[in-house]
């Protein structure tokens, strides 16, 4: 797959890029920010885009 936050390549079932991004299961969906339109991978304990600083507007499942 491709890493949300470099473009590299991780394989199926790494936990984590090589960047340092790590890919859990919990919670996880792509996001792309209404701001600077960055896409990346967020989880329920990501308040604002990594790119912009822009915050999170979530789904509802995330409450």
């Amino acid at each position: 797959m491709i890493c949300p936050n470099c473009g590299g390549w991780v394989d199926e079932g790494e936990p984590m890029c090589s960047c340092g991004t790590s890919f859990g299961e919990d919670y996880q969906q792509e996001y792309t920010c209404p701001e600077c339109h960055g896409m990346f991978m967020m989880d329920e304990f990501d308040n604002n885009c990594p790119f912009c600083g822009a915050p999170i507007k979530r789904d509802d499942y995330f409450y």
